[in-house]
């Protein structure tokens, strides 16, 4: 039986008591998609230091390595746009790191 490995608009990461598909293939899947949400949170934002961030991103080899790159993207977008919109796309992505994070704490 087919089991997603994530809902389309929930966490990449599993939440307990849930069947995900797992492996390798799976968490590169996983990084992958969480480092294009990164890139398009910072859409809009241009000049040296978001190219440096997307560099960054694009760099990451994990999780907790984008999870500490937030407060970037947030500075970037506010500066490209606006604060309200750097809100917004910062709420979007803690989404994606599931509910422990997503609400502002860190993992276990």
């Amino acid at each position: 039986m087919y089991q997603k490995a994530w809902a389309a608009s929930g966490s990449l990461w599993p939440c307990s008591g849930t069947n995900y598909l797992r492996g390798p293939a799976v968490a590169l899947a996983k990084m992958a998609e969480l480092r294009e949400e990164f890139e398009q949170a910072l859409r809009g934002a241009y000049g040296e230091q978001a190219s440096l961030l997307r560099s960054r991103v694009r760099g990451a080899d994990n999780p907790d390595d984008l999870w500490y790159l937030r407060t970037e993207v947030f500075e970037q977008v506010s500066c490209a746009i606006s604060q309200g919109e750097a809100h917004v796309r910062l709420r979007e992505l803690d989404v994606m790191f599931g509910p422990v994070r997503g609400r502002g704490r860190t993992a276990p």
